[in-house]
């Protein structure tokens, strides 16, 4: 439907959304390290460098794909080094991330959405600190998981046209845009319920990145075919600025690249991914300081633009 952000396989087509291109072309495959292990083809679009993956012979068993563990999500006690690490990272920058939204909107409290949600430990967050929080996400787990542990009920993400316009002060995507089938629709929904003044916090891989080059098809950052869309800092903000967004501010998320670097590795098939990934995100984040288009992952920070 139109007015609806329900998942729609169909708009995932070889053509440019940020420049609506039709001169794409594949540029190279890569693997599902994750769940089957089968090759999937990334294709380019030669105008404007933007990167998308071609998910035409798996758009009726898509869901197949997402089988991820979650079992870390969903409470499970971390049991590798990497479990641990990831456990780490999430609750360092829970706090981060709350500081982000005060600092950049100026407000102690006022309506957050968060889209995308997962087992909504950043939205209790943000509840703690006294905000009213919308939370949505498409898995039924993570809803149920919120509404146990933290008493907080999460909405499917069919719900968001129920939002009335301009509620939110903040909408929040931590790893989120580049799952969904249609970034255009989504975001303009998300335009839609914010204030005038609202600000829109976006946190993605960059594809740009000085380990995306590094790695090529082992990154572990492409993970297809899950993530459909690849930006760069370059292709995103040309494409949320087409939708009525300025961008205010853009940052590392400073620990991606180790967790990403260690990934990659063990996709690599490497002895000792843990250290090697450690060692080589390092090196990615302190050439990365010189030129900070090129960082792993990047927090976007845009201002809605009003007319």
């Amino acid at each position: 439907m139109e007015d609806n952000v329900v998942q729609d396989y169909s708009c995932v087509k070889r053509y440019c959304p940020v420049c609506h291109s039709v001169n794409v072309t594949p540029a190279f495959h890569s693997t599902d390290f994750v769940v089957s292990k089968k090759e999937f083809t990334v294709y380019k679009c030669h105008k404007c460098g933007f990167l998308m993956t071609d998910v035409s012979q798996i758009a009726d068993n898509i869901r197949d794909y997402d089988k991820v563990d979650r079992k870390l999500l969903l409470g499970h006690r971390p049991k590798s080094f990497t479990d641990n690490l990831y456990c780490l990272v999430r609750n360092f920058m829970l706090r981060r991330k709350y500081w982000y939204v005060h600092s950049f909107t100026g407000l102690f409290n006022g309506t957050l959405v968060n889209f995308g949600a997962k087992t909504g430990f950043f939205s209790n967050v943000m509840v703690q600190h006294g905000w009213n929080v919308y939370s949505f996400e498409r898995h039924e787990r993570e809803r149920i998981y919120s509404k146990e542990h933290f008493c907080h009920n999460m909405r499917p993400i069919e719900d968001l046209t129920d939002l009335p316009h301009r509620c939110a002060d903040a909408v929040t995507m931590w790893h989120v845009l580049e799952h969904f089938e249609n970034p255009k629709l989504l975001l303009l929904q998300l335009k839609r319920v914010m204030t005038r003044n609202g600000l829109l916090f976006v946190a993605m891989p960059n594809a740009n990145s000085f380990d995306a080059e590094y790695y090529k098809e082992y990154w572990a950052a492409w993970d297809l075919p899950r993530h459909l869309w690849h930006f760069s800092p370059k292709t995103f903000q040309r494409f949320a600025s087409q939708l009525g967004f300025t961008l205010m501010y853009k940052k590392s998320m400073p620990f991606d690249v180790f967790y990403i670097s260690i990934l990659s590795e063990r996709n690599r098939g490497k002895r000792f991914h843990c250290l090697r990934g450690f060692i080589m995100g390092t090196i990615f984040m302190l050439k990365s300081i010189k030129d900070k288009n090129r960082v792993s992952s990047v927090l976007y920070v845009f201002k809605n633009r009003v007319g």
